[in-house]
Parts: structure tokens; sequence; C-alpha cells
């Protein structure tokens, strides 16, 4: 490919080639597979005490390498190249709204509602509203990643997320809470695994599932072990507080959106 296609020696000509490369390769094992099938049945038929265990050992390797080159090698391969990216979204897409905003929001309650006079009803309203917001985003955050890319967008989204915590955590009304909810869900869908999956996707081929599964493993990570965090913090020092620590860890989630 370098030498007579003018391909530069990269990820892509190594995913080329071997794309160009399998078939023939799968081929090449099944045509011999079938071939060594009669050597592999009735063993104990005349002539076959030498070639039946050669066969069964032939026919063996050829399933084992064509499996282990297909499913785990070229994976491998693609790890290997491609951890960083895998590590660098899981961190973000835990840092971002899908990890912060939707398991964080309920601890609020209690304290909003003796602070502001936030009832459960007007709570469940305000989050579905943001959800609903959010999800009327997301095609505009596609085209938007699409054309400025993942970087660009995910630091955005992050920026956004941190300033929407900041800003709730000076609310005084119901209705400003309400507002600042639905701006989140407006501004912040960049934050979300949209353009992390983006460019998770574009650095995997065989291995593309995988990787995108081990992404959203930080959104877990982030459930976990957050939410404990911000209710300590909400019992000791206050709900604007708890929101202070929301907004410096999402902005922390600016880092991996920039590697």
């Amino acid at each position: 490919l370098c030498r007579f296609e003018g391909e530069t020696s990269g990820q892509p000509m190594t995913v080329r080639g071997s794309l160009e490369r399998l078939t023939p390769v799968l081929m090449t094992a099944l045509v011999a597979a079938f071939a060594l099938v009669p050597l592999l049945l009735s063993a104990d038929a005349p002539g076959k005490e030498i070639l039946h265990p050669v066969g069964g050992v032939i026919f063996g390797g050829l399933i084992s390498s064509t499996l282990l080159g297909t499913l785990l090698v070229v994976p491998l391969t693609e790890f290997a190249r491609g951890w960083s990216i895998v590590l660098t979204a899981a961190f973000g897409v835990g840092l971002g709204a899908s990890g912060l905003l939707t398991y964080n929001s309920g601890l609020f309650a209690p304290a909003l509602a003796q602070e502001i006079g936030l009832s459960r009803t007007s709570f469940g309203a305000v989050f579905f509203g943001s959800t609903v917001c959010m999800a009327l985003a997301m095609p505009v955050v596609g085209l938007l990643v699409d054309k400025f890319g993942p970087k660009m967008m995910a630091a955005l989204g992050s920026l956004m997320l941190s300033c929407g915590f900041l800003a709730l955590s000076q609310v005084q009304s119901v209705l400003a809470y309400a507002a600042v909810m639905l701006l989140i869900g407006l501004l912040t869908g960049s934050s979300t695994p949209v353009p992390y999956t983006r460019a998770v996707s574009a650095a995997f081929n065989r291995a593309r599932g995988l990787a995108l599964g081990f992404t959203q493993v930080g959104i877990g990570v982030a459930a976990a072990l957050v939410p404990p965090f911000i209710a300590l913090l909400i019992a000791q020092s206050g709900w604007r507080a708890g929101f202070l620590a929301l907004a410096l860890i999402a902005a922390i989630g600016i880092l991996p959106a920039l590697l």
C-alpha cells in the first residue's frame, strides 16, 4: 500500500490493510478446513492411522489461529494503540451531564424545599423539562460535533455544565432554579457521551463496541463515587456548597476534553 498506492504508514493504512486481507484469509482457512474434513471422519478406517491425527492438528490450528487473529489479536492491537483515548473518554463522560447532573440532582431536593420552597412536584417537573430540553438539543450537538470536532464541543459542554452548577448555587427562588435547569438542559448536551463516543469510534474498528462499552464505564464510576461525597457535603456545609463542588468537578472535565 505504501509503495504502490501512496498510503502513509499509520493507523488508517493498518486498518485498510487488515480489512483487505481479512476476506482472503477467511476464505483460505475455510477451504482448507473443508478439505480436512474427510480426514477427521472415520478415524478407524484403514490408511488413516497417521493422517487422522495430522488432520486434527492442522484443522485445530486453522480454527485457533483464525479466531485468535480476528477476535483477539486485532482488538488487542487496537487497544494497545488507543487505550488512552478510551480512558480519557471514560473520564470525560463521567464528569459530564450524564454522570453529574442525573445522579446528583435528587440530593438537593430536601434542602431546596426548605430554602426556596421547591416542592417534589416542581422538582420532578423541572428535571423532566431539563431532560426534554437536552433531548431537543442533541441533534444540534451532533451537527456541531461534526463541524467543529469532538474536543472543542466536549470542552464547551463541560464549561457550560460547570457554569450551570455555579448558577444553581446562587438561586433564590423556584423560578430561578427552573430557568437555570432548563438552560443546563439546552446548553450542556455536548458534555454527554456524544463527542467522546465520536472520538472513540474514529480510533477503533474491530474493537469499537468493546471500546465504547469501556467508555460508558465512566458514568457508572461517577455515579458510584460522586453522590456520597456530595450528600456528605450538603449535610455538613449546605446545598450551595454542594453545587459549588459539582461546578468544580465539572470544570475538571474540561481537561480530558482537551487531551
